[in-house]
């Protein structure tokens, strides 16, 4: 079942994400949490076409939990590199992962 598509609490599913990776900080993985149902919105709403998931939520908190020193814009890119080639949907991501004080260099 997805982190996102149920109708949890964000703390709920922080918490969940929290268990999966224990040494990523849990204001971290909240902000993340956040941004990524933003995403699953915008999508909703057709401002978006690729419904960003719990696939993508997880696998940044892991890459952040395996490999701490990296900077979150370098994660970001890591999982979400197919999309550098969309600068409007760049833009999209940018503002949304600021908005929820995720440092990010992407533009």
């Amino acid at each position: 079942m997805s982190l996102l598509a149920t109708p949890l609490t964000t703390p709920i599913r922080t918490r969940r994400l929290h268990c999966c990776a224990p040494n990523v900080a849990v204001d971290t993985i909240t902000w993340l949490t956040a941004a990524f149902m933003d995403l699953r919105k915008m999508t909703d709403e057709g401002q978006m076409l690729y419904p960003y998931s719990t696939r993508e939520l997880v696998n940044i908190v892991l890459h952040l939990s395996r490999y701490p020193d990296d900077n979150m814009s370098e994660v970001l890119d890591n999982v979400l590199s197919f999309d550098s080639f969309d600068h409007q949907l760049l833009e999209m991501l940018f503002e949304v992962f600021q908005r929820h004080g995720i440092p990010v260099r992407w533009l």
